[in-house]
């Protein structure tokens, strides 16, 4: 799995993240538990089948959670001090740019959507959106940030985990090519999308 992450482009999370319904169900259905690739993507913090959010270290002495073998974990306490509880070191509320931003990374990992989020179609729809409307890149970015239900750009940059340029991401909303992160790129694609399907939502947005 992690094989299929890195052709996609997307890097995987620095420790392990679990769904506690997951590992649950797996645990009872196999002995062991499978680590969803989805689940350890940067700026993932929620499980697309169950809501919940995603746990990465232990509830007790915060250690991260180990795995036992490739991609996978067969239950038990702790490994640093045996405790049962795991809890997510990072949270925030999840909001319909976070679910959009996990639907489309789910469709590239699962090889119907392209990787390269730069494609042709995706430049001319942000083209079309910011010619068509008289909103600046300004308003937009106010607008993609109230998408993801957060005040700041450093607030969403730290939802995924990764820098974030204002000034090209504002030159990416007028529809010009720009060098940006896969993770605001992916996020970027996804509020693209989101604007082109629901023009009269945008309309009624300040």
């Amino acid at each position: 799995m992690s094989i299929i992450a890195s052709r996609c482009g997307v890097r995987m999370a620095p420790s392990p993240r679990i769904c506690r319904f997951c590992t649950s169900s797996d645990l009872l259905n196999f002995g062991f538990a499978h680590l969803r690739v989805l689940h350890q993507v940067p700026g993932i913090h929620f499980c697309q089948h169950h809501g919940s959010a995603l746990h990465d270290q232990c509830a007790h002495c915060h250690a991260s959670i180990a795995i036992d073998g490739p991609w996978r974990l067969t239950g038990g306490g702790c490994s640093n001090c045996n405790g049962d509880e795991t809890t997510a070191s990072f949270a925030h509320n999840e909001s319909p740019g976070s679910k959009s931003f996990s639907l489309l990374l789910q469709r590239i990992l699962g090889g119907s959507e392209s990787k390269q989020l730069l494609h042709a179609p995706t430049r001319e729809q942000m083209r079309r959106i910011y010619i068509g409307k008289p909103h600046s890149p300004q308003q937009l970015l106010r607008q993609f940030l109230d998408w993801w239900r957060v005040e700041t750009v450093d607030d969403l940059a730290l939802i995924l985990d990764t820098e974030i340029n204002v000034d090209r991401t504002v030159t990416f909303l007028r529809g010009n090519i720009q060098p940006l992160p896969y993770p605001l790129l992916t996020a970027l694609a996804a509020f693209t999308r989101h604007l082109a399907s629901d023009p009269q939502g945008f309309a009624q947005t300040d």
